[in-house]
């Protein structure tokens, strides 16, 4: 389902796309697979948010959200660090414009 509103367009899904009704919802009900090429992160006190986003023209339409506690988050980095140094010591150094670095107030090594 297409929803709009605040100059905004997003995809909702609902539990009739996933096929799955509010009684049938279960720990056996499918994964979503999930395709993103933009997030946001944002974080307090008691935990992490991460919205995923994929570009569609010139919006970013949310397709997920992930909520983590602080300590989940922690080991989440962790974890991707070490794969990234992995990746990049097995494969090559993965090529990002120096401008994200910057949007983002990050540094560039890992």
């Amino acid at each position: 389902m297409l929803v709009q509103g605040r100059g905004k367009v997003w995809v909702q899904e609902t539990e009739q796309d996933r096929g799955l009704s509010s009684d049938s919802q279960s720990d056996t009900s499918p994964v979503p697979d999930i395709y993103a090429d933009g997030l946001n992160v944002s974080g307090g006190y008691a935990g992490f948010t991460i919205q995923f986003t994929r570009s569609n023209c010139d919006a970013a339409v949310p397709v997920g959200i992930v909520r983590l506690s602080p300590q989940q988050t922690f080991v989440l980095v962790q974890i991707l660090r070490k794969m990234l140094q992995s990746y990049e010591r097995d494969i090559g150094k993965i090529p990002i414009p120096k401008d994200v670095f910057e949007a983002a107030q990050i540094e560039q090594d890992l």
